[in-house]
């Protein structure tokens, strides 16, 4: 046996500690004491390229004020909160409130009313929300009663570009988060293996994480993932240790980690795209365009135009995410398949 709990080295696992961020946090920290103390909050602007640990620190810090303060916190994923009404609906649901079908205006007014000062909002992923849709959601949380906002985003750029009215109530600290280092990778990997108990004892040598930690390059979750793959390989093979056999299996699955989050990055329409070909491998440019406009309807998306499409198609083909064929029909017909890693 290798793998005691494989949770500890998932994404949404938060350990008691958070290694390697130490100045971010004492950052965060900062920001947040001046609303316990009653003097004018900071808002926060958390940083930097995928896999450095901005969601991880958040909501470590987060869950370490709900045990220790009376402050209330919130925690929103702007990936699956689009709208301005989408986001009102989870607060409302956080702070224990029914969700009513009304207007942004009628949630707003039962969130105020019921929400008791001062509060911590924290939106991820926040520069995935449409320009118009993130100036209403901060102009309108900020008028909230002592509200704190906590942003995460991959750039600082999309999110100090705001509306000069959204500005005038914000006062933002920008917490920069660096890809980790190489060393640093090792050291989380250390930690999530033997102080949160992810494998057993001697089941993971040095060489092994110094190699994850290259290959990941500044990616924690990246490195995370390999780990769990090649420990998994190794557990179903009889082992008791990793090999570094067991890594190469693993860096094929290691490709996919990284093409997943890749595409999470280009936004939900290259993700759908990429899976309906994935599933239906070898299918025409017609059948793709009217596969897409029926899964958007299915998950409440607005299909984009055909030229739109053929776009995405072409961002893919030059990332290497899928390869195109021509097929021996009239009129311009291609085929499109995933391109293997």
């Amino acid at each position: 046996m290798i793998i005691v709990d494989g949770e500890v080295l998932e994404d949404d696992y938060i350990p008691p500690d958070i290694p390697c961020r130490e100045i971010q946090k004492k950052e965060l920290a900062f920001c947040l004491k001046r609303l316990k103390n009653g003097r004018k909050p900071l808002d926060c602007l958390c940083y930097g390229k995928p896999g450095t640990g901005k969601t991880l620190l958040v909501k470590h810090v987060l869950n370490q004020l709900k045990e220790k303060t009376r402050v209330q916190t919130f925690y929103v994923n702007c990936w699956e909160k689009r709208t301005l009404a989408e986001i009102l609906d989870d607060l409302l649901v956080q702070a224990g409130i029914p969700v009513a079908s009304s207007s942004c205006t009628a949630k707003y007014s039962r969130l105020k009313k019921m929400v008791k000062s001062p509060i911590i909002i924290a939106l991820d992923e926040a520069d995935k929300l449409k320009f118009r849709e993130l100036n209403d959601t901060l102009y309108l949380l900020k008028t909230l009663n002592k509200v704190t906002l906590i942003l995460i985003s991959n750039s600082r750029r999309y999110i100090l570009n705001l509306d000069p009215r959204v500005e005038s109530r914000l006062n933002f600290h920008l917490i920069h988060f660096p890809p980790y280092s190489q060393e640093e990778l090792i050291t989380i990997l250390r930690h999530r293996v033997v102080d949160c108990k992810a494998l057993y004892p001697g089941a993971c040598d040095n060489k092994v994480l110094e190699l994850i930690a290259k290959l990941a390059n500044g990616d924690a979750r990246v490195a995370l993932q390999t780990l769990k793959n090649a420990a998994q390989i190794a557990e179903d093979l009889g082992r008791g240790k990793i090999t570094i056999e067991d890594l190469v299996k693993a860096r094929k699955k290691l490709e996919e980690v990284k093409k997943r989050y890749r595409l999470k990055a280009l936004g939900e329409h290259y993700e759908l795209i990429y899976e309906i070909i994935k599933e239906n491998n070898g299918i025409t440019s017609r059948e793709l365009y009217t596969r897409y406009t029926e899964k958007c309807l299915e998950k409440g998306l607005n299909p984009k135009s055909y030229r739109s499409l053929n776009n995405y198609l072409q961002e893919l083909i030059r990332m290497g995410y899928i390869k195109i064929e021509r097929v021996n029909m009239k009129g311009n017909i291609r085929r499109f398949v995933v391109k293997q890693c």
